[in-house]
């Protein structure tokens, strides 16, 4: 029965999405997408880059059939229903909550129960995983991450009595479904891979581990191989040379100081939003400031995450290692988006694979030094409740938040004062749909004041214009379509 506490609790605090409208992606991959109402459509999704699934319809290196697969059989079901593709969506977040406390429980025994519950717990009502359980955008982050669990449950022996080819297989059925759910799996799971690997090649009993290695090699392979054959180049925020380093003659990157600096500045602000609870999730911009001997700090934080699961391998520990792996792989992912000056949300953190190591962490020196500490376990269950209660009304109001276009944007905006995008989106809605020139005119000044010569800022020249012309002031809107393009001309 504790294994039913957390997905009551996620589909309880996140109650609120069921009424959510569609907007942002999830208005261009289910409302406004122009071909998936055409039951043809299911032969193309193999072939296609994501980016033709986005607003702009515009190739960008993204690969993501799988998540394509479950928008079009949610699409022929029930059409643009925000209803159920929310309900989908928040069933399937429940679904990761469950799996994730299983698999602790588990791993932890059965004296870990209790360690177990509180992972499930905190991840149902983290405020840093709401996306996950309201927009159908983020569901290749929570796809990878029941994935990768399950994966985890395999190397565990959940199907124990299964022949080891048998796992073998499920392994490699796994990693390819996610690879062929979001590009950042083929860096978790190969770091999981080396670390299974090492783990068979110093275990008793090598034959399975290194088996199942083979099989997650040979599905992220077949993964590859039909991203190639579809003509899906590999995203180029996710290669280490263009995230971090410049290459000669392309100043449009960043230096390796700054690059760096964002990394570690990316890796600093997830960990601040995993360990203190606040409703200001979402998006928002990394500085550049550069931090001293950041790659260096990059470099070493990495190298000892490595010689850490090396040292979990040879204490026989698997299930930690392989969690380090995971999380490593995670947070790396992260800061190479960071370096390249992505903008920074919740849905990049390995949150999964971070609560389960904080709660470990914290059990494990509340279990060493609970005799000095004098916190008995009664204290530390009400300290559990009080910040899982903390946590859930985060939640709930970074939930309702998400509701609509203009109050997620809005409260974007307040929370992230230097960046021009939410204020870009929400002059095109005040010029474009509600009529309010004079809530346009403060959002629109807002992002010039930022940026200036953003091309994004700049389109909104083409808004205004359109609201010239339409209250036939021809002159102005002319003088708007200049001002519109004159930052592509220099």
């Amino acid at each position: 029965m504790c294994l039913l506490v957390p997905p009551i609790l996620a589909f309880i605090v996140h109650l609120p999405a069921l009424s959510a409208s569609l907007f942002w992606d999830d208005g261009a991959l289910i409302v406004s997408h122009p071909r998936i109402a055409d039951p043809a459509f299911i032969k193309e999704i193999f072939s296609r880059d994501y980016g033709l699934e986005l607003q702009l319809r515009t190739p960008i290196g993204y690969y993501r059939p799988l998540l394509l697969v479950v928008d079009y059989g949610l699409f022929q079901l029930f059409g643009p229903s925000a209803g159920a593709y929310h309900l989908a969506v928040l069933l399937t977040f429940c679904f990761s909550c469950f799996l994730l406390t299983a698999v602790a429980m588990r791993a932890l025994g059965a004296q870990g129960w209790g360690v177990a519950l509180a992972i499930g717990c905190i991840a149902a009502v983290h405020p840093v995983r709401t996306e996950f359980a309201v927009f159908f955008m983020s569901m290749p982050d929570i796809m990878i991450e029941i994935f990768i669990l399950l994966m985890i449950a395999n190397c565990l022996g959940f199907l124990g009595a299964w022949p080891p080819i048998l796992r073998a297989v499920l392994a490699g059925v796994l990693a390819l479904a996610a690879g062929l759910t979001k590009e950042t799996s083929f860096l978790m799971i190969g770091a999981m891979g080396a670390a299974l690997l090492v783990w068979g090649v110093y275990s008793s009993s090598r034959r399975d581990p290194l088996l199942q290695a083979l099989g997650w090699t040979l599905g992220l392979a077949a993964a590859f191989g039909f991203r190639y054959a579809g003509g899906v180049a590999m995203p180029f925020a996710l290669r280490p040379d263009a995230s971090v380093l410049v290459p000669l003659g392309n100043p449009s990157l960043p230096t390796l100081s700054v690059g760096s600096s964002r990394a570690v500045a990316g890796l600093a602000e997830s960990l601040g939003h995993l360990v203190i609870p606040s409703k200001t999730v979402f998006m928002s911009v990394i500085p550049e400031t550069p931090v001293f001997a950041a790659m260096g700090i990059g470099l070493a934080g990495f190298g000892l995450a490595a010689a850490f699961v090396f040292w979990l391998i040879r204490r026989q520990r698997l299930f930690e290692a392989l969690l380090g792996a995971w999380l490593a792989a995670g947070f790396a992912s992260l800061m190479l988006l960071c370096a390249r000056d992505y903008p920074f949300a919740d849905r990049y953190i390995p949150s999964g694979a971070a609560i389960l190591a904080l709660v470990l962490v914290i059990d494990y020196f509340w279990r060493r030094w609970r005799g000095q500490l004098g916190v008995g376990r009664w204290i530390l269950a009400v300290a559990l409740v009080v910040y899982l209660g903390v946590l859930a009304t985060f939640a709930w109001e970074s939930t309702v938040r998400c509701r609509g276009i203009r109050t997620f944007f809005a409260a974007m905006a307040d929370d992230n004062p230097s960046y021009y995008f939410p204020r870009v989106v929400l002059a095109n809605i005040m010029l474009l749909q509600d009529d309010n020139s004079v809530l346009a005119a403060k959002y629109m000044n807002d992002a010039i004041a930022l940026a200036p010569d953003d091309p994004k800022v700049r389109s909104l020249g083409k808004s205004l214009a359109a609201r010239y012309i339409a209250e036939a002031e021809y002159q102005k809107g002319l003088e708007a379509l200049d001002w519109s393009e004159q930052v592509l001309l220099k």
